[in-house]
Parts: structure tokens; sequence; C-alpha cells
């Protein structure tokens, strides 16, 4: 993808670079490519589908132009999905939990024990809760271990 936006950069500024004629072969032109890059997983898939109909020697060469040498070998692979098939192959991963939301990347953080049964109110069977405690000796006056378990908390990754 940095590939993809350093050389539509270069072909939006200054109509040239060495993506020039890919974009052109598959009927992406500056404006519309400038438009386009503010949602990256639309423009992949969009190039994936105007590549489809392109022989296997054009996919390679329109990839390497756009994405870059190993990008580009890399991106062939995934041609052969097709667009379709990408988009179910995204969809899996969101399906997933294998995608993370936008407010996780803008704020990303640790969760700890914060959640348990839904709509339960803490108790010895229920609620929030964690497993985490240290291995201190000794016992309390039930005889049962003297172990500190660990609070539930939210750490900002910074």
């Amino acid at each position: 993808m940095k590939e993809l936006n350093l050389r539509a950069d270069e072909f939006i500024v200054t109509g040239k670079g060495p993506a020039a004629e890919a974009f052109a072969r598959i009927g992406l032109g500056a404006a519309g490519l400038e438009r386009k890059l503010e949602a990256p997983e639309a423009l992949l898939l969009e190039i994936i589908g105007r590549m489809e109909d392109l022989d296997r020697a054009a996919q390679i060469r329109v990839a390497d132009e756009i994405f870059g040498g190993t990008g580009g070998e890399r991106f062939v692979e995934l041609l052969a999905r097709g667009e379709d098939g990408m988009r179910a192959m995204m969809q899996e991963a969101r399906e997933m939990g294998l995608v993370m939301e936008a407010e996780l990347v803008a704020n990303p953080r640790v969760d700890y024990a914060l959640s348990g049964v839904d709509s339960a109110s803490g108790g010895p069977t229920s609620g929030p809760r964690g497993c985490l405690r240290d291995s201190r000796a000794g016992t309390i006056s039930s005889g049962a271990p003297a172990h500190r378990y660990c609070p539930a908390f939210t750490l900002p990754i910074t």
C-alpha cells in the first residue's frame, strides 16, 4: 500500500512516474485516483476488478508498476481470488475479529478483566473477572491461599 500511495501521488502531481502507464491501462486518471486514495480499501478492490480481464503477463507488469517489485508479485497472487473473492475474504476477517476498528487504532489500549457474563452482577460465578495473580506464599484466616489477584484495568498504549 505504501508503494501504491507513493506512485499514485507522483502520478497525480506530475502526470508521470513509474505507474503512469499502468494507471492509464486500467482506466484510472489522476483526478479520479486522487479522490479514490481517500478510501484505500475500496481503491484496492477496484484495481483488482480492473485487472481481472488482463492476461497474466499484463497483470504482472501492471501490478509491478503500481505496487513495486515484491508488492506487485504478492498482488498478482491476490488477483487469482478476484474482486468478489477478496470482498469475501475481507468480510470473513471482520467476522473473525481480525480487523481492528478505527477507534482502537486511534486510541490503542490493553483491557483486562473488564467484561463478564452480559447483564450479570459481579459475584462468584458472574461479572467481570480475571485470573492473573502472584505466587505469594501463606494463607488467610480461612486457610485459603493469600494470593493477590490483579484488578481489572484499562491501560493506554503510548
